[in-house]
């Protein structure tokens, strides 16, 4: 058996991913055993600006990505950095780090 007939659900998963995200980085760490995929532990990093009136896009984005990873059942931690003027939201910075479990 060869390593991409091992590791369909991974590589399909990945390349779902892949697709998706626009921009930005991810960094991620495979675990194997025998050839095998049996978990990754994954860093994303994106920065999304607002402009001056960016309150109300962002809070619904950052409510977004929860909702998401309790609707997937997400394992990890999520992070968010708000970047404000004068009260206004004009950037934040997202950071997850995921684990998945084959």
């Amino acid at each position: 058996m060869d390593i991409l007939s091992k590791n369909t659900q991974f590589f399909t998963e990945l390349e779902a991913v892949l697709q998706k995200f626009g921009h930005g980085s991810i960094d991620f760490t495979i675990i194997a055993h025998q050839g095998k995929v049996v978990g990754v532990e994954g860093h994303q990093f994106q920065k999304l600006k607002f402009g001056k009136k960016g309150n109300v896009a962002a809070t619904a984005k950052i409510l977004e990505l929860i909702k998401e990873a309790y609707e997937k059942k997400k394992d990890g931690t999520l992070n968010f950095s708000v970047k404000m003027k004068k009260g206004n939201i004009e950037e934040v910075v997202f950071q997850k780090h995921l684990v998945l479990k084959y």
